[in-house]
């Protein structure tokens, strides 16, 4: 009997020892394959980040530019036919401000009136 107890042991011992490498494969596979998803998920968003930087720092640079204009318009005289020429360029042009919602610049506030009716006031003196 003892010769059978142990011929048995071994084989048991075998199997729980091979049962636990398979799991621990298992485990490792997992492992990988989640580490492989993170990469893919970081880079996706590390790249959505460099484009919407782009996009803030752009229109950051419309804005500037506008302000230049308007500087320049209410210094030079003539703002009739700056803000004409140039808000036909820039009408179409929205902004993503406060938290998404896409502002026209024509809504955008200028010395208490809306640009759109400043406009509109120049315009229709002429």
């Amino acid at each position: 009997m003892p010769v059978f107890g142990s011929c048995y042991f071994r084989e048991v011992a075998a199997e729980i020892t091979d049962s636990f490498e398979a799991l621990a494969e298992e485990v490792r596979r997992r492992r990988d394959t989640l580490l492989a998803e993170l990469e893919t998920s970081h880079a996706d968003q590390q790249m959505s980040l460099a484009r919407q930087a782009d996009r803030v720092e752009n229109q950051l640079v419309d804005v500037t530019n506008c302000r230049e204009l308007t500087d320049g318009a209410l210094r030079h005289g003539n703002e009739t036919e700056v803000f004409t020429s140039e808000m036909s360029k820039i009408n179409q042009q929205h902004f993503a401000v406060d938290g998404g919602r896409c502002l026209s610049l024509t809504n955008t506030l200028v010395r208490g009136e809306s640009l759109n009716l400043g406009l509109q006031n120049l315009t229709s003196r002429n």
